[in-house]
């Protein structure tokens, strides 16, 4: 089958190619892609779908593509897609102190059974805010409303980037990060210190830890976490929150 690429036809090959052509992520890639990329085929290798107790839907894609610039030199073409993910900063503010949240969990990829992190997800639609929502209770138990979330990403870069790159040279995904505040008091803290959280229907196994903020860079090295802290202070510096 043949699909469009900035104008041009592009064939396409490899087991479940529609499905993965037809994903969200995939249209949202090619959408995105920068038209001095010269795409010639695109070969796919794998594609995951899972539901997570929710509608099935594309979760992963590998594919290799035939990819070369303007003057037909070749250019890396392998790609591990995901799409978008959100993370959020839990700012709670008490006796003066901001604290912030880290879940603990099983990551298997990493190879680590209790890896410390900011609460995040991958998108499932493209409602950033409603995601980041969504997640937060998921993974804390803080339910709040869409717009207690302050979108960190957009505040620091406008519509320049719609995310954090984590992994440019091998995966499109990007995170889109949020920061929530509260005042709260000491009872608040003691109440989510260790409290265990996850959806049973994702296999998740979450326990909550409570640091203070300014510790978040000594407690761990989870990229998103430090990319949040560093938006968080820009901003702050810069007197825009």
């Amino acid at each position: 089958m043949d699909i469009v690429i900035s104008g041009k036809k592009v064939p396409v090959y490899g087991k479940n190619s529609e499905l993965a052509v037809n994903s969200r992520q995939f249209k949202e890639w090619v959408k995105s892609l920068d038209p001095r990329f010269n795409v010639r085929s695109i070969e796919f290798q794998s594609v995951d779908v899972g539901d997570h107790g929710r509608q099935p839907q594309v979760r992963f894609i590998k594919f290799r593509a035939d990819v070369v610039d303007s003057d037909g030199k070749p250019l890396p073409g392998i790609v591990f897609m995901r799409g978008g993910a959100v993370a959020i900063l839990v700012i709670l503010e008490c006796e003066g102190e901001e604290y912030t949240l880290l879940t603990l969990q099983p990551r298997f990829p990493g190879g680590f059974f209790s890896f410390s992190e900011i609460p995040a997800g991958t998108m499932e639609d493209d409602n950033f805010v409603g995601s980041a929502a969504r997640e937060l209770e998921e993974e804390t138990g803080i339910k709040i409303r869409k717009e207690d979330l302050i979108d960190l990403t957009a505040l620091v870069y406008g519509d320049k980037f719609k995310g954090v790159f984590s992994t440019v040279g091998a995966s499109d995904e990007f995170i889109r990060i949020f920061g929530f505040r509260k005042q709260v008091d000491k009872q608040y803290l003691d109440n989510l210190r260790g409290k265990r959280t996850g959806l049973a229907c994702e296999n998740e196994q979450i326990t909550l830890k409570v640091i203070k903020l300014k510790d978040l860079p000594l407690e761990t090295p989870d990229a998103k976490a430090l990319a949040a802290l560093m938006l968080y202070e820009t901003l702050k510096r810069l007197c825009k929150i």
